[in-house]
């Protein structure tokens, strides 16, 4: 324990290892303990992320036994932790003595190093595991906002305080708008320090902070209006709360508060780590206790800008345990969904150029996605990303922490069937609406309980026949593109964030989506009429006819059973993505999910086989995808529609290959149908479904949607190389691209580990050329851009980038001798050379790809200036691409505009590369 005193936050786990299991106690413990009271035992009790943790036991002045909870932490950081904690709880117990356990003391140990610091408090057994109620929970914290008084009548607070390990900026301020510019941007801070730029977010940090906060906030204190200063908790989800068991009594506990508006409280249960706190009610009937401030109709974004602290507060204080991306093509991150939080405050209320769109399919406030928070990572966190300890649930991380699955007891799946069947017979009087289901509410409320203590219990997950379930109902047209009121829409909805929440906690193996997400025919069940039976290997035992639910979308009208695989469904939503942008809407939510679901999958099979790589079986054989690259066609039929599926393009040809799951599909109802009642007979044979017709549309009540209309794209003879037209839009946009690209990286894996399953590596990447090649420009550039390839491992990139150049570039290039490029490979064989053709479109395909080429090497493993080289290779290619070009007249059937557009990105790709050239330049003569 010897050495220097610390000033940063300490290694916990270095001083556990030091201490051998000993709990670190000192006099200066015993010393501020009640008057009269007897030192007898402490041990270690529970952990912590940023501090050691135990349990006192003494003795009273009166002969009885009492245990007290002691918290230490080490250097002068751990100091203004505990102190501020110990102030906070102070303030709160004297407000509502029954709403945290009583402090008793903080102080410094007298040993003088490592410094070392200590929180006394009153000892609680508490159920961490159980939801609070809300009525109640939401009561008692909107008394302590109410009765709370600010000792200076301004915001801020007398000491530092901490939200987890992070130091807020709390000096007292008037306006409010003030305080929390300087408490957000005092985050961003700590953020920029521990995580390193990030361009992006710094703009729209700045944009946030100088025109969003002071339009937002500062009418809260303007125009007559006031704000009380109010104590908040300042870290409040449901981590930091427990119940009593004893009283029944909710807690606080790990308070960092400070007098703040009592919105900002709410902030927190925003944010993706509140699973709970997230649910409606808790907001709902806290603000019937408490009002929402004037103007009431800006409730809504003023809680979107507080969410933003805690997001950017918990990525500060977790470096290098969230990969930090600013791609939209990586939105998965705490980061990204946080600046999208940004994003869509500057895009209502201070537009700004310089930073991303607002993607309303990553906000988790519609999208429901969450992540499990980082209980313990601060023990580690300092030190290496590889603990074992709890991590963010995205598909990103490749260790999660899933917690293990119990199937629900049966009368449990009993009433959830039941409830299911009545809920989605349209005939039935006792559910009207389809969101009056209580089966997803209570699965919901089962799969969060237990999130939010330390050491997550089993949750109760449902048959997989239920989750298949809510898997059609989250995309069937009745419900979403042809929904008869919101309640329906709303219903959906809720499927999709309960299948979430599933592969968020529980994960793809521990929540049997394997066997849930299998596609299937229709077969005659003797209790329950039809049922699935699934068409892969191994999967019917776990399907029984006691789970079956008795309704039409749960077997013949699923997407299991109406779609022929995972690729007709592919298929179908990218020509959705082009034709029928209302329906591409819904499929998008769907098959993003999906993707997640093959990605995570994948990753977790992958690493069990790391783990134990000599055994005989391959956990990733067993992997959802594999299980859908399997399917009834002799291997290279099956290799071409896979493909053929992933570039889907809306023609007839691809329309008839991949036609609609559903009958009638992407028909809309007219806005003047009328509801009636419908007696046709039940003919399962002849796809009709009587009362249990899953819309209840007549056809008359239908009509087409419009065609889509296609943005106009100008395309500008400049030379800048910054001029790129729309280059998304022929393959149904941003999303629809992202989607199709970590497809292919999926299945590129895929060939790298398991040839023999699906195909050789080489065989797939030809596949890729048949369909990349021949694509016009901009769609050319899509695919293969620096930034699409970052979907793929740096080698997979380079090689699919290679064979595509190769079967372009001039039969005079020499061909390297493998395909692990090097800088010197880059300049000999193919930077200085033109295309095997005359064409403008090939010799930009041509400089495109060698552009990709110099990002990728740079990105991988860096380039250098090399004497000048790299630029004379540069520069001779640029020439000899436009001299081969130059003769390129018009074609037939092509016009001035056309040669044009193809200049441009001939052009516009060698102002890029001699831009990357000229910096690396700067950096050697630097």
């Amino acid at each position: 324990m010897e050495g220097r005193d610390m000033e940063g936050p300490v290694s916990i786990k270095g001083i556990l290892a030091q201490l051998h299991g000993r709990f670190p106690m000192d006099e200066a413990v015993v010393e501020a303990l009640p008057q009269g009271t007897i030192f007898q035992s402490v041990e270690n009790f529970g952990k912590s992320a940023w501090t050691i943790t135990g349990r006192i036991m003494a003795v009273e002045p009166d002969g009885t036994e009492k245990s007290y909870f002691l918290k230490v932490a080490y250097g002068e950081h751990g100091g203004i932790m505990l102190r501020g904690e110990f102030e906070s709880s102070k303030i709160i117990y004297r407000l509502m003595p029954n709403f945290i356990p009583e402090p008793f003391g903080f102080g410094r140990y007298k040993v003088q190093n490592p410094a070392t610091y200590f929180y006394l408090s009153e000892f609680v057994d508490m159920d961490m595991a159980t939801a609070p109620e809300p009525v109640e929970f939401t009561g008692r914290l909107a008394e302590m906002h109410k009765t709370s008084q600010s000792p200076t009548g301004k915001f801020g607070f007398h000491v530092a305080t901490c939200d987890g390990k992070m130091a807020h900026t709390v000096e007292w301020e008037e306006s409010w708008a003030v305080f929390y510019r300087k408490l957000l941007v005092g985050v961003c801070k700590l953020d920029l320090e521990t995580n390193g730029p990030w361009p992006e977010l710094e703009r729209a940090t700045e944009q946030v902070a100088t025109k969003v906060i002071p339009r937002l906030l500062e009418l809260l204190q303007a125009e007559g209006r006031q704000i009380k200063p109010c104590i908040v908790h300042g870290d409040l989800w449901e981590g930091n709360m427990g119940i009593n068991l004893e009283t029944g009594d909710t807690l606080l506990f790990d308070a960092g508060s400070y007098y703040a508006h009592n919105e900002m409280e709410l902030g927190h249960w925003r944010c993706e780590f509140s699973t709970v706190f997230r649910s409606k009610i808790y907001t709902q009937h806290y603000l019937q206790k408490y009002p929402a401030a004037e103007p009431v109709g800006e409730f809504d974004d003023r809680n979107r800008l507080y969410s933003i602290k805690g997001a950017i507060n918990y990525c500060a204080g977790h470096p290098g345990s969230i990969l930090r991306e600013t791609s939209p093509q990586q939105s998965s991150t705490v980061y990204y969904r946080a600046y999208n939080n940004m994003c869509y405050l500057c895009e209502k209320y201070a537009p700004i150029d310089g930073i991303d769109k607002y993607d309303p399919q990553i906000d988790p406030s519609i999208t429901g996605a969450s992540i499990m928070p980082h209980l313990l990572e601060g023990i580690d966190s300092s030190e290496s990303s590889s603990s074992s300890s709890a991590r963010p649930s995205i598909h990103l991380d490749p260790l999660p922490a899933w917690r293990t699955a119990k199937l629900l007891p049966y009368e449990l799946r009993e009433h959830c069937i039941i409830y299911l069947e009545e809920g989605l017979c349209r005939s039935t009087p006792f559910f009207p609406r389809l969101e009056d289901v209580p089966a997803l509410h209570l699965l919901i409320s089962l799969l969060n309980s237990g999130t939010a203590s330390i050491a997550p219990t089993p949750a109760f997950l449902p048959p997989p026949q239920q989750l298949a379930l809510a898997a059609t109902l989250a995309v069937h047209p009745s419900l979403t593109t042809r929904a008869q009121s919101e309640d329906k829409l709303q219903a959906s909805n809720l499927a999709l964030k309960y299948l979430r929440l599933v592969l968020d906690l529980v994960g793809p193996i521990n929540g049997n989506l394997r066997d849930a997400f299998a596609f299937s025919t229709v077969e005659t069940s003797s209790r329950r009429g039809a049922r699935r039976r699934i068409t892969g290997d191994g999967l019917s035992p776990t399907r029984h006819d006691m789970d079956t639910i008795n309704t039409e979308l749960a077997v013949a009208g699923s997407v299991w059973a109406r779609a022929q695989d995972f690729w007709h469904v592919v298929g179908w939503a990218f020509n959705c993505s082009i034709l029928h942008k209302r329906r591409w809407e819904r499929w998008q939510l769907w098959l993003q999910y999906m993707v997640e679901v093959l990605e995570k999958d994948w990753t977790l099979r992958a690493q069990v086989r790391a783990d134990d790589p000599d055994n005989e079986h391959d956990p990733r054989q067993r992997s959802i995808v594999v299980h859908y690259l399997n399917g009834d066609d002799t291997p290279s039929r099956q290799e071409r529609r896979i493909l053929r599926a992933v570039f889907a393009d809306g023609t007839s040809k691809s329309t008839g290959e991949f036609p609609e799951v559903w009958r009638n599909e992407t028909k809309e109802r007219k806005k003047d149908a009328e509801v009636q009642k419908d007696v046709s007979k039940l003919d399962i044979e002849a796809d009709a479904w009587g009362p249990y017709m899953n819309d209840s549309s007549a056809a008359s009540d239908l009509e087409d949607t419009p065609p889509p209309t296609s943005p106009a794209v100008e395309v500008s003879g400049t030379n800048s190389p910054t001029s790129i037209p729309d280059v998304s839009a022929p393959f149904g946009g941003p999303q629809s691209m992202s989607l199709r690209l970590r497809l292919l990286a999926l299945l590129s894996t895929v060939s790298v580990f398991l040839p023999q399953t699906f195909t050789p590596l080489p065989t797939l990447y030809d596949l890729y050329l048949e369909h990349i090649r021949p694509l016009p420009l901009p769609s050319f550039f899509n695919f293969l851009s620096p930034s699409s390839m970052q979907h793929f491992y740096p080698a997979a990139a380079s090689s699919i980038t290679q064979i595509i150049l190769r079967s372009l570039v001039a039969s005079s290039a020499p061909s390297p001798i493998t395909d692990d490029l090097t800088q010197r490979d880059l300049e000999r064989c193919y930077l200085p050379y033109a295309a095997n053709t005359g064409s403008i479109s090939d010799n930009a395909k041509v400089s495109l790809c060698v552009e990709t080429l110099m990002r990728l090497l740079q990105r991988a493993c860096g380039l250098y200036w090399d004497d000048g080289r790299l630029q004379e290779a540069v520069e001779k290619g640029i020439a000899a691409r436009e001299q081969k070009a130059q003769k390129a007249g018009k074609g037939r059937g092509r016009g001035k505009g056309d040669v044009q557009g193809e200049r441009m990105w001939l052009r516009g790709s060698a102002g890029r590369m001699r831009g990357l050239v000229d910096l690396l330049r700067s950096h050697d003569n630097g």
